[in-house]
């Protein structure tokens, strides 16, 4: 398993519903081993096996929900 960790950055949330529905979205997706997000930073760090899903879909997941934008950040 090729494990990495992201740091990324979503917009748009303003309640503890946005983040829940933000995470659901992200762990959707195959390959996602942990998702943490603070709603007051907006900030947040993904564990994800690269193997099985790409940050594109990752982003798109999320980015496609219409209210949120995330982006990845540096390391």
């Amino acid at each position: 398993m090729a494990l990495q960790e992201l740091n990324f950055h979503v917009t748009g949330m303003t309640c503890g519903h946005c983040v829940n529905a933000v995470k659901s979205a992200i762990e959707e997706l195959e390959g996602i081993q942990n998702v943490q997000l603070e709603l007051a930073s907006g900030k947040g760090v993904l564990r994800i096996n690269n193997l099985e899903v790409s940050v594109e879909q990752i982003l798109n997941q999320v980015n496609e929900m219409g209210a949120y934008h995330a982006e990845i950040l540096p390391q």
